[in-house]
């Protein structure tokens, strides 16, 4: 019964992340038909956003052990001051990214183009769409990060189905998109590598409509949405969560 229960709460997450991994690989299957120029500016951007992902799920698991000993005893103000923390989290590490995008964007993507096999121009025409796609992103990686927010306090409290299907959802909104923006079918522009990003931002914000509405429509989980009734979080548990 022990590794049935183990199973049934592993198996979403793996089912999760095999998933994204499929649709990472054909995002650049769908962006490469366009040109190889853009499949390698993708590509980068996709390598920068996998980085961004590690250091938030790395944070958020510090929060989310305690979350977990919250659980445990049942205070769901302890778990509330841990999905409050991790909010904050979520709107710190986004605003590095905004301003490391907007202000050093460029130097950081000349580090992987400015390479003997690249002209100098051809470079320059694969940063400037790795700067349109990373533009257009931003919104989508704003929802991307609350998403995970969300999506790691649910499984702390024992929910990783939701999270699953919420991720699927995303997923064939982001592929249908693609399909329609990238190249332009169903009466749409085709707009190349910015309408990968647009639909992957449009894709990251229904995923996080769903959990958001799941979490007010669910009264095991109603409480969380209280998580700004206050903005202070104590001082020990930061403490203990940063040592």
């Amino acid at each position: 019964e022990a590794f049935v229960e183990w199973f049934e709460q592993r198996l979403p997450i793996i089912i999760q992340n095999a998933v994204t991994s499929f649709v990472n690989l054909i995002d650049n299957i769908m962006v490469g038909q366009i040109g190889t120029e853009a499949m390698s500016a993708v590509s980068v951007c996709n390598q920068l956003n996998n980085v961004y992902m590690f250091l938030i799920f790395g944070a958020f698991s510090a929060v989310g052990i305690f979350a977990c000993q919250f659980k445990g005893k049942e205070d769901n103000e302890g778990i509330l001051n841990c999905f409050r923390l991790k909010n904050y989290l979520a709107v710190f590490m986004y605003s590095l990214v905004l301003v490391a995008v907007l202000v050093f964007g460029r130097p950081i993507l000349r580090l992987f183009f400015n390479n003997p096999n690249n002209t100098a121009e051809l470079s320059e025409r694969m940063i400037e769409l790795s700067l349109t796609y990373f533009r257009y992103m931003l919104p989508g990686l704003l929802f991307f990060t609350f998403s995970i927010c969300i999506n790691t306090t649910l499984r702390e409290l024992g929910n990783t189905f939701t999270a699953m299907m919420a991720t699927v959802v995303a997923i064939i909104v982001n592929v249908s998109l693609n399909y329609v923006l990238i190249f332009g079918h169903f009466g749409f522009p085709a707009l190349g590598v910015s309408g990968a990003a647009v639909a992957t931002s449009i894709a990251r914000a229904a995923e996080v409509a769903i959990l958001v509405l799941f979490i007010f429509r669910n009264s095991e989980f109603c409480y969380l949405t209280t998580v700004f009734s206050k903005f202070s979080i104590p001082l020990n548990l930061c403490k203990d969560i940063a040592l």
